[in-house]
């Protein structure tokens, strides 16, 4: 797996990657204490976070197209010097009555992003072997939890130290940095344009036509999106089974998300080692029945030693699960389909996570805490057999269900 960083390319992308995401993680540390400090207001907190999802939802598609319309390593160059751009304003937030400005950044640096996400998962491919592509995908979500460490430590510092401009202008550099490495990529030739007179609509659609007619991808979308489903259940419920069912403080749940993120490196390293003789298909189903097992054995333990324990275990087959549908998408999607496909892709999961969220809001007094985690678990090991039913053809080695590739 590490002879990936020996090549040129791919070690300017993670690298490019890595400092991107501690950048991120520096700011998303500092920014909700910053906001909750001025106002005093969980609301005014809590409208940072909607402001910062509700761009996946309108221009999650529209970007896939246009990553498969221009050129995705332009896009990525250009995307990260309008979000470090777009990050200055916050400069001038010192009170209550500029914290507007917090949701208006957040709002057009994440769809920014909209547009740089689908590039970034349609160039990996081009960048490496089709054989390396899930040892790639393992490295890419290991830089994740190595920058989930690392930010968030150096944004608590830099706010405690420094205050808020400080924090702003590292997450800036990051993205200035991200840029220059991306510039020395050497890409091969993207495949062919789409039409320019061609209509954005009509541009989707026919991706869209596309993964119903193949199955794999019509299978990963379903899947996934199910699954996706129980995580946002547990995204809300998380802090109330900790403090209720584990009688466990604010300090206690710092460790366990530090666990998480130790057991997501675990995971990378060790699904990466396996990535050469493990089909993206067994990986994500196995990751969704270890995601669903352990959930169902925190609630059954209902400790914080096993919790701990159990968090770091996760890793193992949440990394699994998001590495064998990131290989799946990437190796299912044609080139010139695969940034409209990883944007509708990444919607359909916001759309999926926002109807979990709601479902945890709803449903998690008058069910339980306990009832809706262990009905999340359910949910993972219903995924994991879909999964299976779905792929067995590609279990059995298979070829690949091909498809009269829609003309837009």
């Amino acid at each position: 797996m590490l002879k990936l960083l020996r090549q040129t390319n791919f070690a300017l992308f993670w690298t490019s990657g890595l400092v991107s995401a501690a950048g991120d993680w520096v700011l998303f540390t500092a920014l909700p204490f910053f906001v909750y400090h001025l106002t005093g207001s969980p609301l005014a907190t809590g409208a940072m976070f909607v402001a910062q999802t509700l761009p996946s939802l309108l221009w999650g598609p529209v970007g896939g197209v246009y990553a498969d319309r221009w050129n995705r390593q332009q896009v990525m160059i250009v995307a990260d010097i309008l979000r470090g751009i777009v990050l200055l304003p916050l400069l001038l937030v010192r009170s209550a009555e500029s914290v507007w400005i917090v949701y208006v950044v957040g709002f057009l640096e994440v769809s920014i992003t909209q547009f740089a996400a689908p590039a970034e998962t349609a160039i990996l491919p081009t960048l490496v072997p089709e054989t390396d592509l899930a040892a790639a995908n393992s490295l890419n979500a290991m830089n994740d939890n190595l920058a989930r460490l690392a930010g968030p430590a150096l944004g608590g510092a830099a706010m405690a130290t420094y205050g808020l401009p400080t924090v702003v202008m590292l997450d800036v550099a990051s993205y200035v940095v991200s840029a220059l490495l991306i510039a020395f990529l050497k890409p091969p030739v993207q495949a062919a344009a789409l039409r320019e007179h061609a209509t954005i609509w009509g541009d989707w659609l026919a991706a869209m036509a596309l993964v119903a007619r193949r199955r794999p991808l019509a299978v990963l979308f379903g899947v996934t999106a199910t699954a996706v489903v129980a995580e946002g259940v547990l995204t809300v419920l998380l802090v109330p089974f900790v403090k209720d069912l584990l009688g466990g403080g604010a300090a206690d749940f710092g460790w366990l998300m530090t666990a998480r993120g130790v057991g997501g490196i675990a995971g990378g390293l060790l699904v990466g080692m396996m990535a050469s003789v493990l089909r993206p298909e067994k990986m994500l189903s196995a990751g969704l029945a270890g995601c669903g097992a352990i959930l169902l054995a925190m609630v059954y333990f209902r400790s914080l030693w096993a919790g701990l324990a159990l968090l770091v275990l996760v890793g193992i087959p949440g990394t699994a699960f998001i590495i064998g549908a990131q290989t799946l998408l990437q190796t299912n999607a044609p080139d010139e389909f695969r940034g409209r496909i990883s944007g509708s892709f990444g919607t359909t999961l916001a759309l999926a996570s926002l109807a979990g969220m709601a479902l945890g809001s709803t449903l998690g007094a008058p069910a339980g805490v306990a009832a809706m985690f262990s009905a999340a678990g359910f949910i993972y090991l219903v995924s994991a057999v879909t999964a299976w039913i779905g792929f067995r053809r590609q279990w059995n080695g298979a070829p690949k269900q091909e498809a009269r590739v829609p003309r837009p």
